[in-house]
């Protein structure tokens, strides 16, 4: 087994952070299955959001953020098309708040 170099290494909040982007990345992809989605899969997928959500308050919970990511890359390309003027993050934020609110 070879030694790492320990500044290769990565603190638990640091992999938490990482998952967490990660997983909002995946939120954004399941958002717009969602909406592509017929009435009776969209409460699959309504679900399965909700497992996302769970995943990222749990690792933001391990490196407490104040805020979404400004620099996380735009997992679609309609957040793509919409992160050169605002924040995508924000508006999935947004976006899934109504999703749920009107459910």
């Amino acid at each position: 087994m070879t030694k790492g170099n320990p500044s290769d290494l990565k603190t638990e909040a640091q992999v938490a952070e990482i998952l967490w982007r990660i997983n909002i990345q995946t939120l954004a992809m399941q958002y717009g299955d969602c909406k592509r989605a017929s009435k009776q899969e969209q409460e699959i997928w309504k679900q399965r959001i909700i497992k996302t959500l769970c995943r990222i308050n749990e690792l933001a919970q391990q490196f407490n953020p104040q805020e979404l990511p400004r620099d996380l890359r735009p997992p679609t390309e309609e957040y793509r098309v919409q992160s050169a003027e605002r924040n995508w993050c924000l508006r999935l934020s947004r976006e899934l708040t109504i999703l749920f609110m009107s459910a």
